[in-house]
């Protein structure tokens, strides 16, 4: 019985860190996938100027990009279908729409393109933080990753480490003490060495494990 909870822990100890791992890669994937769309749709703003002379005002938005604003209603250099495939202006990966401003704050000759982050609310930081065309939000998000992941690997890899040690320095325990030696000598010895250097082994597994994730 022993034996079976000792292998159900290692199972469990695994799969969080492999379910931890795949929530730290979805977080940083989806705010890669942000950045990607606001370049994108910087692009597109960049020919309806081109194509009309200015950008859309801040009240006009990124509708601006689906159908024509009453002040180009009729113009020839709006194009015939507008500016998006489809259109239908993408949500950001958490599910917000992206928020428009002209002229911009951080960018005040052009315009601010930005998600919101996780929360949807302005500012935030961590996973929270805004993401725009400016820096420091997509880096604030991978700082944000990086912070979870080496909080969270230290207890999972110190959880899997003592699944593999706790074993084997009961064997240690039980040798030495055939050995010959003392209680002290058998617990405080190279038995219990060898444990603590596979619990440090299975942080430092996780970290470089996760570490490489969310990079």
């Amino acid at each position: 019985m022993g034996k079976m909870q000792l292998r159900r822990k290692r199972i469990t100890a695994l799969l969080t860190s492999v379910a931890v791992a795949c929530l730290l890669g979805l977080s940083q994937a989806r705010a890669t996938l942000a950045a990607a769309q606001i370049q994108q749709l910087a692009l597109t703003l960049e020919i309806f100027r081109m194509d009309n002379g200015t950008y859309p005002t801040t009240e006009e938005g990124l509708d601006a990009l689906i159908s024509p604003p009453p002040r180009l209603a009729g113009s020839k250099g709006y194009r015939a279908g507008g500016y998006v495939n489809g259109r239908v202006l993408p949500d950001d990966p958490w599910g917000h729409p992206y928020r428009y401003r002209f002229p911009g704050e951080h960018n005040p000759q052009e315009f601010d393109i930005w998600s919101q982050g996780a929360d949807g609310l302005v500012g935030g930081v961590g996973f929270d933080a805004d993401i725009g065309n400016w820096s420091g939000g997509l880096e604030e998000h991978k700082r944000a990753a990086q912070r979870a992941s080496f909080f969270i690997a230290a207890p999972v890899g110190a959880v899997l480490g003592a699944c593999v040690g706790a074993p084997i320095y009961a064997v240690g325990i039980f040798l030495r003490k055939r050995g010959g030696y003392g209680w002290r000598s058998a617990l405080l010895g190279r038995p219990l060495a060898i444990f603590v250097a596979l619990v440090l082994a299975g942080i430092l597994f996780c970290i470089v494990v996760l570490s490489g994730v969310v990079d």
